[in-house]
């Protein structure tokens, strides 16, 4: 009987630790790793030596910078007070959000440095804190939510990938992929030296893009020395014809909204000081000139709401003159 129970038990305990291999590790049970670079404002989560994902933060600013080393998450609170600045905790104004995860940073047992939320979202990606790394608040309450205490933190300033910096401490991690990265709903391209790209233009693929001095992606008009571009929504800069609201514009091979007299291919157009195509009749210098639907600028005869009209190859109207055909026009255009 004994015996019986005793293989039961066996068998039992080896279907367990089958369907517990197979569903893998959890959390809790997993290593994190967290790697700030407080140079270039990011922050790795790594779970088992592998990115799980990176954050966009903000950290010491010159006077008050981030202290760099390897520390530990010592606790987790949730509404921590504001305690220099008299601010209760989970209050709208409190300047740490409602996540808190305290560092032993220099011997302060996660009283004075954390990682915590904010009350300004437009700070991230820039050094302006007093030491402490702020994060976006639903994402610093996704990361409270995974990472227990006694979660390593490796903290530096330095233009390094953060395998290379990992690596300062005798540890080990996954190299982050180069490419496009989507960050709270904005496009960065992250180079191979885990740097993001910013401030103007970068050819990546044989498309231009601009990056602002976060390193997001710009869309939509963009003005560069006086000149004009527009972005798609993926931010590839435009070229040739574009249809905008409804209104045609032409940006050269360099990306730049055309304005004034241009001929692309055979024919002329004019584009006005908004970079708009011309239609219709419109004076331009003392002159009148007649544009087609497209924009082509006319030349020769043309019936125009049942009047006919003639325009020289210069595209001006003629008024007031006879032509060689005989044909008199009046001071209006109207050949009579």
């Amino acid at each position: 009987m004994f015996k019986k129970v005793k293989q039961f038990l066996t068998a039992s305990m080896a279907v367990c630790l089958i369907l517990g291999g197979a569903s893998g590790l959890s959390y809790a049970d997993s290593q994190h790793l967290l790697v700030v670079n407080s140079k270039k404002n990011t922050m790795g989560h790594y779970v088992n030596k592998k990115l799980v994902k990176e954050y966009r933060v903000s950290t010491g600013r010159l006077s008050s910078p981030t202290p760099q080393g390897k520390v530990k998450i010592v606790n987790k609170i949730v509404n921590r007070p504001y305690y220099s600045g008299g601010i209760a905790g989970g209050s709208p104004n409190n300047p740490l959000g409602n996540r808190w995860m305290g560092l032993n940073i220099n011997g302060t047992h996660g009283t004075t440095y954390g990682i915590h939320g904010n009350i300004n979202e437009n700070s991230i990606g820039k050094n302006v804190t007093e030491g402490c790394i702020r994060m976006h608040n639903n994402e610093v309450r996704e990361l409270y939510s995974k990472v227990p205490v006694g979660t390593e933190v490796i903290i530096n300033f330095s233009d390094d990938t953060n395998a290379k910096i990992a690596s300062k401490y005798g540890i080990s991690i996954e190299k982050i992929p180069a490419g496009w990265k989507k960050i709270n709903n904005e496009w960065y391209y992250l180079n191979d030296n885990e740097s993001y790209q910013k401030n103007g233009w970068s050819r990546i693929r044989g498309e231009w893009y601009y990056f602002n001095s976060k390193g997001a992606i710009q869309t939509g008009w963009n003005k560069q020395n006086s000149n004009w571009y527009y972005l798609h929504k993926d931010g590839k800069m435009e070229i040739g014809w574009e249809n905008i609201n409804n209104n045609w514009y032409y940006f050269h091979n360099n990306g730049v909204m055309e304005v004034g007299w241009e001929q692309i291919g055979s024919n002329w157009y004019h584009f006005n000081n908004s970079g708009q195509v011309e239609i219709g009749w419109k004076m331009i210098n003392g002159n009148w000139y007649y544009f087609n639907n497209q924009g082509i600028m006319s030349t020769g005869y043309q019936t125009i709401y049942q009047n006919k009209y003639y325009f020289a190859d210069n595209g001006i109207m003629a008024h007031d003159v006879v032509l060689g055909d005989g044909s008199v026009v009046g001071s209006d255009g109207i050949i009579k």
